[in-house]
């Protein structure tokens, strides 16, 4: 079990964030039985990037094998992570699984795979940072493109997208896929970028619709490739205005809505 405490302050520090991990057993989870207890912050050894005062490191948590090793990896969400002078950009952290339970270096456990820090300036990525976006504030696991490889769906509700003008948090959605190296941006295995004015979506990006503030991952139409299920992803946009007899008017404001984006063997596709 990961356990998110947000509001974690180290020392003179405030709310930088931390994450408790207990491991499971015969007779349930335990501090001792198998491994022990951890506890991680961005100080931690091996962890990309510093604590800093108001990061809130553990904010949003999802688990999955990103690198097909068989044991599970955890991304954790950063939201409020400054970059240079830009505030509140976001970022996730990844630290993978190994025989002796989470690791963040290869020479610290019995893993091949390096942590990992994401954010919308990592490389491949199709959007840039920008202040106050919350990059991380909503994460999901799930093999979108059935290669037997976890993939990571990461929301964005504040990204502001260009609407006759600039809309403000009309939300965005980043998916990261993974590989037998770990979550990779490259030819084979680009990112991909969500909003809901993306081809084929259903409805249209405005101004503090908040998309991506939730994520839920799931293979809702039980469709199967011969390596596994094909996940989809269900995005939450809280903040969307409801048109209820479709004639041009908002009957319902911030009535909510959820779009379901659709895995395939290439990968999620409208």
């Amino acid at each position: 079990l990961a356990v998110g405490v947000p509001g974690e302050s180290i020392g003179i520090l405030s709310t930088v964030g931390a994450v408790n991990i207990i491991y499971g057993s015969d007779s349930g989870l335990s501090a001792t039985a198998v491994l022990r207890t951890q506890f991680w912050t961005q100080d931690s050894t091996g962890i990309e990037d510093d604590s800093e005062p108001r990061d809130a490191f553990g904010w949003s948590l999802s688990s999955g094998d990103y690198n097909g090793d068989g044991k599970d990896d955890l991304g954790v969400g950063v939201p409020q992570e400054d970059i240079g002078i830009l505030s509140d950009v976001g970022s996730v952290n990844i630290i993978y699984g190994s025989a002796s339970g989470l690791s963040g270096h290869p020479l610290l456990g019995n893993t091949v795979v390096a942590s990992q820090l994401w954010n919308q300036n990592s490389n491949g990525m199709q959007d840039n940072a920008e202040t106050g976006e919350w990059f991380g504030y909503s994460l999901s696991s799930g093999d979108y493109n059935a290669d037997g490889n976890s993939d990571l769906a990461v929301g964005v509700p504040l990204e502001d997208i260009s609407v006759n003008g600039i809309a403000p948090s009309t939300g965005a959605v980043h998916v990261v896929y993974g590989s037998a190296t770990g979550l990779s941006v490259t030819a084979a295995t680009q990112a991909q970028f969500w909003t809901q004015n993306s081809s084929g979506m259903e409805g249209i990006a405005e101004g503090d619709d908040y998309f991506g503030y939730s994520l839920s991952s799931g293979n809702y139409n039980g469709d199967n490739s011969s390596n596994s299920k094909i996940d989809d992803l269900l995005v939450g946009v809280p903040g969307e205005d409801i048109d209820a007899n479709n004639d041009g008017i908002v009957d319902i404001i911030n009535g909510g809505a959820s779009n379901v984006i659709y895995g395939a063997s290439s990968r999620l596709s409208s």
